[in-house]
């Protein structure tokens, strides 16, 4: 039976609720201590060895969720009923997971929050209505709330699938999944082992050793406001479209925190910086179709080089206009369209039509970066093309690092480690980037580039941000 619901009551029903990701251990004394007094609470605790460690994974992961909630006045936890939901998460199964839930509801540890978990009719803000359906949400009650030690409670993220694939999607797909305000889907990893068969496992087992590797150094994560620390120790590449050569970034529980926060973490005690490439996607683009920017024999930022030379005469001072040039190129690399006319809607920046401002930044940048005349929509392009071969790179780089007993987390184009590592860890970054180039002209035949990327590292000093920029050059 479906019920009427509008806009507000929709927005109530998903306030302050936070998702179940069964990916979580826990890692010091008191997390064990509290799983087990929360297993004593419950009574269908699975015996065999399998099952009961998948039940203690979804259960130490509602824990993680339950350190949250424990100082919100409301707040709830999501646990999708829908199968396809738990794809992502390898080590866990709809059925293991329904075990857990139904263990906790009869024992009155959760509570499932009305109007959740069933179909409704939304009312838009237009007056028309549409199908909707809600997540079942739950809340913890206070036994498990409340429990001695919860917030001392530490647990390491450390179960995420190493590769995951998105679904190949046309344009008209991907604009009504994303006008619907829905995640990419990805293939199930039947059909991603059947269709990518050695490549698949070559990945996948270089992706395990190196989250083994990060077992023993974690990345202590910036602590809660409440005092509760987690640990990352795992990551996942993510492909796009299909295929095993689009895409392919490595993602982990820092890659969507903000750098300033990011920075606070730390690897085995020691403090970290972030090494970052500048301007990567059109310097790595240039270099990879075997084309050199218009910028001089060394530079430290495409963009800012750009704009102390730019022909538009405003009152905008350099930053600004250096931003503005940032979005454009990210706008053109994104859609793989050199000629796009004008800035998305949701752009942050206006841009004038009485000068023609949007064309020209436009043309500013394919003057100086003539590579980007060569983008399309169907795979040279930021999400396809550069990305891929940017996260090859990555990759290469984690690996010869960790055969020196250096750990480092990627974000993208950006390495986090340790401040004791930042020279060697930047020295083989630049080096991995150089050679990849090199032997990928040589192999497309191409113009062979010699390129030494600039970099800007990023570090807190008395909780203040210091950046050191290193100039790049052709050699």
């Amino acid at each position: 039976m479906k019920t009427h619901l509008n806009m507000e009551d929709l927005q109530k029903l998903k306030a302050n609720v936070l998702p179940l990701k069964p990916l979580y251990e826990p890692y010091n004394d008191t997390a064990h201590q509290v799983l087990e007094q929360v297993l004593d609470m419950l009574s269908n605790v699975p015996t065999t060895s399998v099952n009961r460690n998948k039940y203690c994974l979804i259960l130490s992961s509602i824990l993680v969720v339950a350190q949250t909630l424990a100082t919100q006045v409301k707040g709830g936890i999501s646990i999708p009923k829908t199968k396809k939901v738990w794809y992502e998460y390898p080590r866990v199964s709809i059925k293991a997971i329904d075990r857990v839930r139904n263990d906790l509801l009869n024992n009155n540890i959760i509570t499932q929050i009305p109007d959740t978990g069933r179909q409704h009719i939304l009312q838009l803000e237009d007056g028309s209505w549409k199908n909707v359906g809600v997540q079942s949400v739950y809340s913890i009650n206070d036994q498990v709330l409340k429990l001695k030690g919860l917030l001392d409670a530490e647990f390491i993220e450390v179960a995420r699938p190493t590769v995951l694939i998105g679904e190949y999607e046309d344009w008209i797909v991907r604009k009504r999944r994303k006008d619907q305000g829905l995640r990419k889907p990805k293939m199930n990893t039947t059909k991603v082992k059947s269709k990518f068969g050695v490549l698949y496992r070559v990945t996948s087992k270089d992706i395990e050793r190196l989250n083994t590797f990060y077992r023993d150094h974690p990345l202590a994560l910036p602590r809660l406001d409440n005092g509760s620390q987690k640990y990352a120790a795992c990551c996942t590449r993510i492909y796009h479209d299909g295929s095993m050569d689009s895409g392919g970034r490595l993602y982990g529980a820092w890659s969507d925190m903000g750098s300033h926060y990011r920075l606070q973490s730390t690897i085995d005690g020691e403090t970290v910086v972030e090494i970052d490439l500048n301007a990567s996607q059109p310097t790595l683009f240039s270099s990879l179709m075997g084309m050199k920017m218009d910028v001089g024999e060394s530079w430290n930022d495409l963009y800012e080089s750009i704009v102390s030379n730019f022909p538009l005469q405003t009152d905008e001072d350099v930053g600004l206009k250096r931003e503005k040039l940032k979005s454009v190129a990210a706008e053109l690399i994104g859609t793989g369209n050199p000629n796009k006319s004008h800035p998305s809607k949701d752009s942050k920046y206006s841009f004038s039509k009485d000068y023609l401002e949007w064309d020209m930044y436009r043309y500013e940048l394919i003057r100086a970066v003539p590579s980007l005349e060569s983008l399309d929509s169907s795979y040279y392009n930021g999400s396809g093309f550069i990305s891929f071969h940017e996260s090859e790179m990555m990759v290469a780089t984690l690996k010869k690092l960790m055969a020196l007993e250096i750990p480092a987390y990627s974000i993208h184009d950006c390495l986090l480690v340790k401040s004791s590592d930042k020279d060697i860890a930047l020295h083989t970054y630049r080096n991995t980037i150089r050679e990849y180039v090199i032997q990928w002209n040589k192999k497309k035949k191409k113009t062979v580039i010699d390129v030494v990327v600039p970099v800007k590292i990023e570090e807190l000093i008395n909780n203040k941000k210091e950046v050191e920029r290193i100039k790049g050059y052709y050699n």
